[in-house]
């Protein structure tokens, strides 16, 4: 009976839920919503990139990661993936925030985009031609959030830290996102950054796409206001 008794606990011991299995929710989604979720950082990815040879001035967390590579040279992918865990820690550690299917495309993917994005365009475009690319840019890192925002499969690194600062200490959403871009923003000035109109601007695109577009996409994708 005692050797059964022992068994039996240590069965339940190994079945008990573990970190992984605590911060991540998963459940059933459509297909078309996961399609669009895992476009969505892709898109978010490749808008950011595209910004950082434009000289213009890159989008918010993008200045950040263009100062680490200037001052040690880390590659733009794996300075995204080491935020993204670490924001992501953050979350479940301050808020017990849960994550979700979206989590894995959004880690995985965002990296290799930021890192295509920022090839495509020549060091010596006009400046012409440079404003009408940083226009396409904005757009599509707009898109990439607002996709990732209706698609709703779970939060991105900065969104889910915000909802943890909301949960533990009150804090509105708006209010963390402005205080963490505005840190990732200063620290990439200090880094190397470069911090121009474009930095400015990519601070109002997720609240323009989100405002204008935000309900109706939630709609064709058939997803509840509260998921």
């Amino acid at each position: 009976m005692t050797g059964t008794k022992i068994k039996n606990h240590e069965r339940e011991s190994f079945f008990s839920p573990t970190l992984f299995t605590q911060m991540f929710a998963f459940k059933e989604f459509s297909a078309l919503r996961l399609i669009v979720g895992s476009i969505s950082p892709c898109l978010i990815g490749l808008g950011v990139g595209i910004s950082i040879p434009l000289q213009l001035g890159s989008f918010t967390f993008g200045a950040f990661f263009e100062g680490l590579l200037e001052t040690f040279g880390i590659a733009l992918w794996l300075s995204n993936l080491l935020l993204a865990f670490s924001l992501y820690f953050l979350a479940w550690f301050i808020g017990r925030i849960m994550l979700g299917v979206g989590t894995l495309p959004t880690i995985f993917l965002i990296s290799p985009a930021i890192e295509i994005g920022a090839a495509i365009v020549p060091e010596d475009t006009p400046i012409v031609a440079r404003l009408i690319i940083l226009s396409i840019s904005l757009a599509i890192f707009g898109l990439g959030i607002l996709l990732s925002a209706a698609a709703a499969l779970g939060p991105e690194p900065v969104s889910a830290l915000c909802l943890a600062f909301e949960s533990r200490y009150g804090w509105s959403i708006s209010r963390s996102i402005f205080a963490m871009n505005l840190a990732a923003t200063t620290l990439g000035f200090l880094l190397g950054g470069t911090i121009m109109a474009a930095t400015v601007v990519s601070l109002f695109t997720p609240a323009l796409f989100l405002a204008l577009g935000l309900t109706k996409t939630r709609a064709l994708l058939g997803v509840k206001a509260e998921n």
